[in-house]
C-alpha cells in the first residue's frame, strides 16, 4: 500500500522523527512514526461518530491532544497542497 503525503506532513515527520531521536537516541523511520500514530488512533477508541471528511477527522485528533491544536486550514489551501 503506497499513501501520499503532502510536503508540510512530510518535513513534519522529519521534525518528529529527528526530535525523538534527539531527546532519546531511539532511531524510528517515517514509515515506523505512521504505522505508531494508525496503531494509537485505531486503538484509542477515539469517537468518529459524525465525521463526514478528512479535515474533520484530523481536528477530532488534533483536538485529543489539548497541547497544541492545528489551526483549521481552509478547504483551497488543502487542495492547493496536493
Amino acid at each position: 500500500m503506497s499513501v501520499v503525503l503532502m510536503d508540510r506532513q512530510i518535513v513534519g515527520l522529519d521534525r518528529l522523527v529527528s526530535h525523538i531521536h534527539r531527546a532519546s537516541g531511539a532511531m524510528l523511520t517515517r514509515a515506523g512514526v505512521i504505522r505508531a500514530l494508525v496503531d494509537g488512533v485505531v486503538g484509542s477508541g477515539l469517537d468518529v461518530a459524525g465525521i463526514s471528511s478528512e479535515y474533520a477527522l484530523r481536528d477530532r485528533i488534533a483536538s485529543r491532544f489539548k497541547r497544541r491544536g492545528m489551526r483549521p486550514t481552509p478547504l483551497r489551501e488543502l487542495h492547493r497542497e496536493s
